[in-house]
């Protein structure tokens, strides 16, 4: 499934993030700091 992420990079975002990536799905994600969502989601 694909997924749109906002608050990528929050507290919950981080979290959701993670296990939606374990689970297999495709991800985008937003994010006010966009420079952090690659070391924090891998995406």
């Amino acid at each position: 499934m694909h997924i749109l992420l906002t608050g990528g990079t929050g507290l919950m975002g981080r979290r959701l993030c993670a296990r939606w990536r374990q689970a297999g799905h495709r991800l985008t994600v937003f994010s006010r700091r966009p420079q952090q969502v690659e070391s924090l989601c891998g995406v």
